[in-house]
């Protein structure tokens, strides 16, 4: 009986296979960069500490002014996140962040500084929203 509400739940969409994977540590992570600068903002994602005999997973975003972007990390592990200005190139701040499997990670551009959140849980401390002295970013 529960098997075939497992297997009914998984053909009709209420089970993802993204799920099962959470379930056992190995589903992917999500990034979103919110832009609320004036000016654009480069975003680059390295992947630190690779599996052995496999390539530093790498990504890119380019933000407009207001724009919002996201990036799905299929690998845990750690990732060294920068901003950038755009144009000019001026740093904004570097976050290096241990990616959990199924953990929603959301950065916000400011005019005064890069903001994090993990919008599927929480920060509880405000000195923990602020890039240069989250706990997240470590």
């Amino acid at each position: 009986f529960v098997s075939g509400g497992g297997y009914l739940a998984f053909r009709g969409g209420l089970i993802t296979p993204n799920m099962l994977l959470n379930l056992v540590g190995l589903g992917p992570a999500d990034i979103e960069v919110d832009n609320f600068r004036d000016d654009g903002v480069n975003v680059t994602i390295l992947e630190l500490d690779p599996p052995k005999d496999s390539s530093a997973a790498q990504a890119a975003m380019s933000l407009k002014a207001f724009e919002v972007r996201q990036k799905r990390i299929d690998r845990t592990g750690r990732y060294r996140i920068d901003f950038k200005a755009s144009p000019g190139g001026a740093a904004l701040g570097t976050c290096v962040l241990a990616v959990k499997s199924g953990a929603q990670y959301q950065f916000v551009a400011l005019p005064s500084g890069i903001l994090i959140n993990r919008t599927n849980d929480p920060v509880t401390v405000g000195r923990d929203l602020n890039v240069a002295t989250s706990a997240l970013c470590r």
